[in-house]
């Protein structure tokens, strides 16, 4: 938590900017986010693109993952972007051009990137999953009235961004040996 409050007093600059509000939130706290959202709504009078982005992630194989670290990832990657979407989709249905954006890979297999951290990318692709089926569920001819012209689709960066967490990861562990990593700081 403290980091997330350092997050936080980044962002109080923005929050006084008309088109910018940070909210802390807990995105695995259905309550956490509802509220998140009915801010946003209340500030701005609705919800026209959801990003799913946040993540949490361990460069761990299955055997070297305990329970808690998988649980982290699967709640904050796979089971807080279901509660996002799910929370959000009442008030992108009202949206003339609602969209959902999955940051997550497509949902295939490539084991030079499942090797070095399993877990991570089995919650990163289940949220391309979500995303896809979610694609199908807002495509369907039969679609329920709350999905009026939404549409789902999933990102997966080309470049690593050279956050914290890329700096920090272990020698060993190369699965960004393919891309260019950019630098965040200009």
């Amino acid at each position: 938590i403290p980091a997330i409050d350092a997050f936080q007093l980044q962002l109080t600059p923005f929050n006084s900017t008309p088109n910018v509000v940070a909210i802390k939130t807990d995105i695995t706290s259905a309550e956490q986010v509802q509220n998140a959202i009915r801010a946003v709504v209340d500030r701005f009078g609705g919800i026209d693109v959801l990003i799913n982005n946040a993540s949490t992630h361990w460069p761990t194989k299955v055997i070297d993952t305990d329970l808690r670290r998988f649980d982290k990832m699967t709640n904050v990657n796979v089971k807080g972007s279901f509660i996002v979407t799910n929370s959000c989709l009442p008030f992108l249905n009202e949206s003339p051009n609602p969209r959902v954006l999955f940051v997550a890979p497509a949902p295939i297999a490539d084991a030079a990137w499942l090797k070095p951290h399993t877990v991570y990318s089995a919650s990163k692709i289940a949220m391309g999953f979500l995303s896809s089926a979610l694609a199908k569920e807002c495509g369907d001819a039969e679609k329920p009235a709350a999905y009026k012209g939404v549409s789902s689709n999933t990102l997966w960066p080309r470049y690593a961004v050279a956050t914290a967490a890329i700096q920090a990861r272990p020698a060993h562990w190369s699965p960004y040996d393919r891309v260019r990593v950019e630098n965040a700081d200009p």
